[in-house]
């Protein structure tokens, strides 16, 4: 009886383990003309719980996805991949045109507008999330 007691008493003074509380809002994509395999996708990262990191991405269209960053450059703009994105506690990350996305390649068929794609992004800690996003005309700047 001593040691549960001991027990529960050593317990209060643990601290609680952080949760990542992660969801993704809003996802889209571009539709791709013609015989182009590449598009770009886009959504709204919101996290109420402790910081996480984007890991990865994958879609229900057989392709490769990841995540890029779009940035002006001595006049010049440039795009690189990012392998881990940061999503801060209690925070939000825009994966929009002109910045963070989801760079698409490697399509084998085209994104027509109208369609969904199911888009998973995984998260260090909040593991897969899983969410349509639908194809939009080519010039979208906005979800459809």
């Amino acid at each position: 009886m001593k040691l549960k007691t001991l027990l529960a008493s050593m317990m209060v003074f643990l601290p609680a383990a952080a949760h990542a509380e992660v969801s993704v809002k809003d996802a889209w994509l571009r539709e791709t003309p013609g015989q182009s395999k590449v598009s770009a996708a886009y959504a709204s990262i919101e996290n109420t719980g402790a910081a996480d990191t984007l890991t990865g991405i994958t879609m229900s269209v057989p392709g490769m996805a990841e995540v890029h960053r779009s940035m002006q450059q001595d006049g010049i703009m440039k795009m690189d991949a990012v392998p881990r994105l940061e999503v801060p506690a209690k925070g939000k990350v825009e994966l929009k045109p002109g910045s963070f996305h989801v760079m698409v390649m490697n399509l084998q068929q085209p994104l027509k507008v109208g369609e969904t794609v199911n888009i998973t992004f995984t998260f260090e800690h909040a593991g897969k999330v899983t969410v349509p996003a639908k194809v939009a005309p080519l010039g979208a700047t906005t979800a459809p």
